[in-house]
């Protein structure tokens, strides 16, 4: 559990980690899928549940969650969004902490971090989806210059 503390993981990573391609690419931390089913559901849990203790702590709002707020906060994350990686939640709550995700006005809720994760995901999933096409036309356009150049062989 150590080594998915929030402040030292959020730290370290935030030296590699600048965007969501970063995030994409790290091959140093796993999903939280993957953690749930190592060490499970209850570890999950209560790792997310200390990176949104953390949250609540370094944002310093006059209404942060509640303790009940934050373990259902918690619970909803995993079900939701497990396929992210420590390295996603690392880059989303360095840009929550920069006020990258908007004003709270003094407080946090469950609705709030729930949005944050649902466009956080949407940008990723849409990231994903960019470099799947790329990655794609790269593959189409390999196989049209090799057919060209065969071709081209076979009638010199």
């Amino acid at each position: 559990m150590k080594k998915y503390n929030p402040h030292s993981l959020i730290l370290d990573l935030s030296k590699s980690i600048k965007t969501i391609e970063d995030a994409i690419d790290d091959k140093t931390t796993g999903t939280l899928n993957s953690v749930q089913r190592e060490a499970g559901a209850n570890t999950i849990e209560a790792i997310l549940i200390g990176w949104l203790i953390h949250l609540n702590q370094l944002l310093d709002l006059k209404r942060p969650m509640t303790e009940q707020q934050i373990e259902y906060a918690a619970l909803m994350i995993v079900q939701d969004y497990g396929t992210l990686k420590f390295s996603d939640l690392s880059l989303l709550f360095n840009q929550i902490i920069k006020g990258q995700h908007g004003s709270f006005y003094e407080s946090l809720g469950i609705d709030k971090i729930m949005k944050i994760f649902q466009d956080y995901f949407d940008q990723r999933c849409e990231v994903g989806m960019n470099r799947s096409i790329s990655k794609n036309i790269e593959t189409k356009q390999g196989l049209a210059e090799v057919s060209t150049e065969r071709k081209s062989n076979k009638y010199q």
